[in-house]
């Protein structure tokens, strides 16, 4: 009988130094950001009712980064997560590869690690997989490589892992909203993922339309400065003469140290 070839790996990534990390990826839901590295495409971006969770993918390392946060239903500690994270809470992570196995786990500064041994398509990967909490929210980054490049795979979870900066200026909002970025305003807002835009768009006024015929309307006015509740009611009456203004409450204005790109769908940061 005729053997089959064994496909073969490109050459691990042994140099470092062109590996950046100083793009950002923002999560469609607004929830938080993280490192996109060099080589890297999102991909596969999801939420769900109490986990945000982001695939990014190199093509030339075969790198596959699997990264989420989730909003448990009670707080959880350092000393639970090895009790969540299960064979069978794992295996559904791992449906698109038929042969894997856990290989060691280890608590390693309030840290859980989590090392795999993966077999697909006649090819031997490893991974590992690194959760820890803040007691609010679980954070998970999981690396993917071919089992030749476990330096390259340590080195890149190292990175994306401490690159993970969840954006509190949401508290309270569900999970499964999603949010709105103008990167030539720095506007950032959540909203539920029924409402969508009926007019306008990124550097333009623009009005949302909601279920039972609620719309919002947003706009920017550069250097217009609101600064107390009758100003803002006139500014209101300008916009819509006889509206009839219920309530005024203040907020502050959250400003990010960053610079921002749109690349398609997903919000793309560099920082500066």
């Amino acid at each position: 009988p005729t053997a089959i070839p064994t496909p073969t790996f490109p050459p691990p990534v042994t140099n470092f130094d062109n590996l950046r990390f100083d793009q950002r990826y923002l999560h469609p839901s607004g929830l938080y950001t993280i490192a996109l590295p060099t080589g890297y495409r999102v991909a596969q971006p999801n939420t769900s009712s109490s986990i945000a969770q982001v695939n990014l993918r190199s093509d030339t390392t075969l790198g596959v980064i699997d990264a989420y946060i989730e909003k448990p239903f009670s707080p959880v500690t350092t000393a639970d997560l090895s009790g969540r994270f299960t064979r069978e809470t794992l295996a559904p992570t791992w449906s698109r590869f038929p042969s894997w196995r856990e290989t060691n786990r280890q608590t390693v500064d309030d840290k859980l690690i989590i090392d795999f041994a993966i077999e697909f398509q006649r090819q031997n990967y490893v991974a590992r997989q690194q959760v820890w909490t803040d007691g609010d929210l679980i954070y998970s980054v999981r690396v993917l490589t071919p089992d030749n490049a476990v330096p390259y795979l340590r080195h890149v979870l190292e990175n994306v892992a401490a690159s993970i900066q969840p954006l509190e200026l949401f508290p309270g909002t569900p999970f499964d909203w999603q949010a709105d970025y103008n990167n030539l305003t720095n506007l950032i807002w959540r909203h539920p993922s029924d409402w969508t835009i009926l007019d306008g768009g990124i550097g333009r006024p623009t009005t949302w339309g909601a279920p039972n015929n609620v719309t919002l309307r947003i706009e920017t006015r550069p250097n217009r400065i609101i600064g107390n509740e009758t100003e803002a009611a006139s500014f209101v009456d300008e916009l819509q003469r006889g509206a009839a203004v219920l309530s005024v409450q203040p907020v502050t204005r959250v400003k990010l140290a960053l610079t921002h790109s749109i690349r398609s769908s997903a919000s793309v940061i560099s920082t500066r």
